[in-house]
């Protein structure tokens, strides 16, 4: 459909729907929806001119606080709007507005705005594979946690006094499903309707849900992960609880994890499917993993939280290994030899961007494959056991991440210096604040001890 009937067929389904107003919105960089309410009166120009959206979304932190490091937070430059380029085939449906009937459609900044955009940064990405003849086929399984907090109470507790909502602790567990199946089963409707359909839901270890997206292609593997975990957000919050995607909230607590399964497409068939570990476009994707993804490691594990997960007691890859259905490494090839076999990816965390996640992983198999690389050994036991064949470390902490990432020829080459540079200091950010910061644990241990 060209770009005009799309947007006929649009500006109908609003007026249909007698809505005044849609929402028009992207992702900042901490994988947040960030949108406007526009008027349908004008809504026929903003689909076919684009409209104007604020840059500042790239100069708040998480908590919302502006990013002194950083080049969108310099009034010298006279904080600029970039055009938002909204795609009419890119609508969804918002369950939450409007009596459930309202409308929402993602974009991406034009130039010179796009080096920043992860919606922009995938398409680029996305389109090296188009050129290739191939299409990215895949999903995230989100996981996350209900607190039994609102933000006002949550901003005057400690670790110590969060309460979690009651009747999530058995993983699977049909009776607690049960009881908290009216959040459940609107998450899933909520889904569906906003083009994000759940191909399983259920309870995880220790109080985590999990979402597993249903399969889709490109940018709305991604865009589908937003929906998600924009839902879940609304969801909670109406119910006075808040939807956390925090990747580790307490340490008796097991970490969220956000594992993206990923294969490519040829025509209508699996690239991926024939001759399981052996496949040389498999090994080639594995072994660009083993080499890059820790250069890129910042985009799939972005806050001084993020390296919370990456410890024995929880459920996260300590090495830089693959193998066949083995959940202990980071790169788990499962359904071998079927149209169903995928990478499937298990180092994000829940509080990851899904688009500049994708995009990494993606870069960093498309120069394994560039480049004819071979993986280590495969992995068939616990991958953190020592002698285990293993790539490169990863880094250790978000310090040693976002060193690794400015000292990248990969990510120059792939997202830009000039992304490169503003992503590392909104990372630097973090790091101040952090270093500024007097912990619950600080407290206990030193205010009465020394």
């Amino acid at each position: 459909m060209s770009a005009r009937a799309a947007t006929r067929e649009l500006v109908q389904r609003a007026a249909e729907r007698g809505l005044r107003h849609v929402l028009l919105g992207l992702v900042d960089w901490d994988g947040r929806l960030r949108a406007k309410h526009y008027s349908t009166a004008d809504l026929a120009d903003a689909l076919m001119h684009g409209v104007a959206m604020t840059t500042a979304i790239f100069a708040q932190d998480p908590a919302d606080q502006p990013i002194l490091f950083g080049p969108f937070e310099d009034g010298s430059k006279g904080y600029p709007d970039g055009r938002l380029i909204c795609d009419a085939q890119d609508a969804r449906g918002v369950p939450f507005e409007h009596d459930g009937h309202g409308l929402l459609v993602l974009g991406a900044f034009d130039p010179p705005f796009a080096a920043y955009c992860p919606r922009a940064i995938l398409a680029r990405e996305l389109a090296h594979w188009a050129s290739r003849g191939l299409r990215v086929r895949g999903g995230y399984e989100l996981e996350f946690r209900l607190l039994d907090e609102t933000p006002r109470a949550l901003a005057a507790k400690s670790v110590a006094e969060l309460a979690y909502a009651p009747g999530f602790e058995r993983m699977y567990g049909v009776v607690d499903q049960a009881a908290a199946s009216t959040f459940l089963t609107t998450c899933a409707e909520w889904a569906e309707r906003m083009g994000a359909p759940i191909a399983s839901l259920h309870h995880e270890f220790k109080g985590l849900i999990e979402a597993a997206l249903a399969v889709d292609s490109g940018m709305a593997i991604a865009d589908n992960a937003l929906m998600l975990r924009t839902l879940a957000a609304v969801l909670a919050r109406r119910d006075g609880r808040l939807a956390c995607f925090m990747a580790r909230v307490a340490p008796q607590l097991q970490s969220a994890g956000a594992h993206l399964n990923l294969s490519l497409a040829a025509a209508s068939s699996n690239a991926f499917a024939d001759g399981g570990p052996d496949n040389p476009l498999v090994r080639a994707f594995i072994a660009g993993l083993q080499r890059y993804l820790p250069e890129l490691f910042v985009l799939c594990v972005p806050t001084v939280n993020s390296y919370k997960r990456f410890t024995p007691d929880c459920i996260a890859p300590l090495a830089n290994s693959w193998g066949v259905n083995n959940k202990t490494v980071a790169y788990r090839l499962a359904g071998t030899e079927s149209a169903h076999a995928r990478i499937e990816v298990r180092v994000p965390g829940a509080d990851v961007n899904p688009h500049l996640a994708l995009a990494a992983v993606l870069a960093a198999g498309r120069a394994g494959v560039d480049q004819k690389l071979e993986p280590s050994a495969a992995c068939n036991g616990d991958a953190a056991a020592a002698g285990t064949p293993a790539g490169a470390p990863f880094p250790r902490d978000l310090a040693q991440a976002v060193a690794h990432w400015r000292a990248s020829t990969c990510a120059a080459h792939t997202f830009g210096g000039d992304f490169v540079d503003a992503y590392a200091r909104s990372r630097e950010w973090q790091l101040h604040c952090f270093a500024r910061a007097i912990t619950d644990w600080e407290l206990q241990n030193y205010a009465r001890n020394v």
